[in-house]
């Protein structure tokens, strides 16, 4: 049996600014928004992960200007990287 931690909740695990909104049970994806607008799907089954964008907000910046400011929270192909912990 696992056991649970702190850092299992969205605050510890997603990057800055990110939150999950939503979840379809059809495709088994969670939807998340940036505090931009912009919208993100994680990936299939998978409750943390390389997050695509699927949508731009309205005030959103360049995909530049964000990868220059947080370099480190995004994966090749302009993903958003989410902090994956291993479980006991």
């Amino acid at each position: 049996m696992g056991r649970w931690t702190n850092y299992e909740e969205d605050a510890d695990r997603l990057p800055e600014g990110i939150q999950r909104t939503g979840y379809d049970d059809q495709t088994a994806r969670y939807q998340f928004r940036d505090r931009d607008g912009n919208t993100y799907l994680g990936p299939p089954h998978e409750e943390y992960g390389a997050l695509t964008l699927v949508g731009r907000g309205s005030r959103a910046p360049s995909p530049n200007a964000i990868i220059s400011d947080r370099p480190g929270a995004f994966a090749s192909g302009g993903c958003i990287r989410s902090v994956a912990m291993q479980r006991d």
